[in-house]
């Protein structure tokens, strides 16, 4: 076997490792899945998921302020802010996660995330472009698909 033939096959090889998981959930095989997936060099990240009409990625939210002097406003964002927090990427989603998701979060972890991000001048409020110290933020998130009501989840601030 010449070497353009031998490179030939190990493309098409890893092509097919490359693509088993996928082909596995398609067609229904777990035996296949679990070939996949032993290899560990065939991915099926599921980041873009919906789980009881929530995405897995919110691009839009509203952040409703109360500052510390008593002034309220709102902040229509987007999924913009995400490029504006510091750190690294695991540490950025984190606040993706808990947004997109903060129905299925434990009470006290959301409001963990959202007093760290928001209070104190936090990395969320700084990206969001919150320059007073917040008293009380309320995350909105719209109206879901095929009719999931507005959800909305709120903190206050320790002063």
């Amino acid at each position: 076997m010449s070497l353009a033939s031998a490179r030939a096959v190990a493309v098409y090889a890893l092509l097919a490792v490359g693509v088993a998981n996928a082909a596995a959930l398609v067609i229904g095989s777990r035996a296949l899945r679990a070939v996949a997936l032993a290899t560990r060099a065939s991915p099926l990240p599921f980041v873009f998921v919906q789980s009881q009409d929530l995405a897995g990625y919110t691009d839009r939210f509203a952040l409703e302020i109360e500052t510390a002097d008593g002034h309220r406003e709102r902040r229509d964002l987007d999924g913009s802010v995400y490029a504006d927090l510091p750190g690294p990427y695991e540490r950025r989603i984190c606040y993706g996660a808990a947004l997109s998701f903060f129905p299925l979060v434990r009470a006290r972890q959301f409001e963990s995330i959202l007093r760290y991000g928001l209070c104190r001048g936090g990395p969320l409020a700084r990206a969001a472009g919150i320059a007073q110290p917040v008293a009380a933020a309320t995350v909105v998130l719209p109206p879901g698909a095929a009719g999931a009501p507005e959800r909305r989840a709120g903190v206050r601030c320790a002063g």
